[in-house]
């Protein structure tokens, strides 16, 4: 063959694998087109039945429904220290480790600030941001307290005379009642609260034990069977979602808490799974599935991934320092 052919040949060869090496992902990590092949798990750091639960069956649904991932997928509770406990396990799942990731809320951004421990959230490799949610306040149906300015009356004549409930301390419910009953006037240390997790905190209000919660839309399912009442949400304006629920600020309270549901993954995932998560799930939150769910259940979907969910988180980790701060729960 002709000696200028050979050496035409030899550079095109070169480029084409220069270029495939330029497109395997960051770090050198090679692109593995048959990943996923082997069940993927998703870690919930909470009890059954609450809001974390409702994310990843929405998000595992919304993957599989439309093809996006074609591999089993399954959830695995590991309760404990607000979504921690799943992070210390995903922060020491073996090198490489491309099989599991955990679904979780600002709640276990707020734990890492209160309480550092071996492994925070922010050790983890943020994935995706999918969507925020907002804190409603419930009472029974047929409770005297008809408004959110009866329950801050009667809780400034007298403290002692509530019991609320919501999530564990820290949690968006949480910060969401701490917020109005300082609006209310009354610092959050002189308020009988029940940090609960999961489906407790409805039984909580069913069962008598709680006089006032906090919660998700996801309790308005009671609301429309006539056992509770919706007072307040903390959403900046009203949801449509539940377009008669008013807004804290709409009654008087100065207060808007947000919180959002996102994926992690193990510290060492390989660069080409992480990419490929990155799109799975921009994906996932645009299939009719999610989108469903987002408007019954009012989530604003506002996806992030990679570097730009991390620049949020950052900027969230700062503002979360002065709100906890504020309500006595750091030092």
């Amino acid at each position: 063959m002709n000696p200028r052919i050979l050496a035409a040949l030899a550079t095109a060869t070169a480029a084409v694998v220069a270029v495939a090496g330029c497109q395997s992902g960051t770090g050198g990590d090679q692109q593995d087109p048959e990943y996923p092949t082997k069940r993927i798990t998703f870690l919930s750091g909470f009890e059954p039945g609450g809001g974390i639960d409702l994310a990843i069956n929405t998000t595992m649904k919304a993957l599989q429904s439309d093809r996006i991932v074609t591999v089993p997928m399954a959830i695995d509770h590991l309760p404990g220290g607000s979504g921690l406990v799943a992070a210390a396990k995903l922060g020491r799942s073996p090198k490489d480790t491309d099989d599991i990731l955990q679904l979780t809320s600002i709640s276990s951004l707020t734990a890492s600030l209160q309480k550092p421990g071996d492994y925070q959230l922010t050790d983890l490799a943020p994935v995706a941001l999918l969507y925020q949610e907002y804190s409603t306040m419930y009472v029974k149906a047929d409770s005297d307290l008809k408004t959110v300015a009866d329950v801050a009356a009667k809780l400034k004549a007298d403290p002692a005379s509530l019991t609320f409930a919501g999530g564990t301390l820290g949690s968006p419910s949480n910060l969401a009642l701490a917020r109005f009953t300082t609006a209310a006037g009354v610092t959050f240390d002189k308020v009988s609260y029940l940090p609960l997790s999961g489906g407790e905190t409805e039984l909580a209000l069913l069962g008598g034990n709680a006089d006032v919660i906090s919660g998700g839309l996801e309790s308005m399912e009671f609301v429309k069977d006539g056992k509770f009442r919706a007072l307040a949400i903390s959403s900046s304006e009203r949801l449509d979602a539940a377009p008669d629920v008013p807004t804290y600020t709409e009654a008087g309270f100065d207060v808007v808490q947000g919180s959002w549901r996102g994926v992690f993954a193990p510290p060492t995932m390989p660069a080409h799974a992480l990419e490929f998560w990155y799109d799975a799930l921009g994906k996932a939150v645009r299939t009719q599935a999610f989108q469903d769910a987002a408007k019954q259940y009012g989530w604003q979907v506002s996806y992030q991934s990679g570097d730009e969910f991390k620049a949020f988180l950052d900027k969230e980790s700062a503002d979360l320092k002065t709100v906890l701060d504020q309500v006595g729960l750091i030092k």
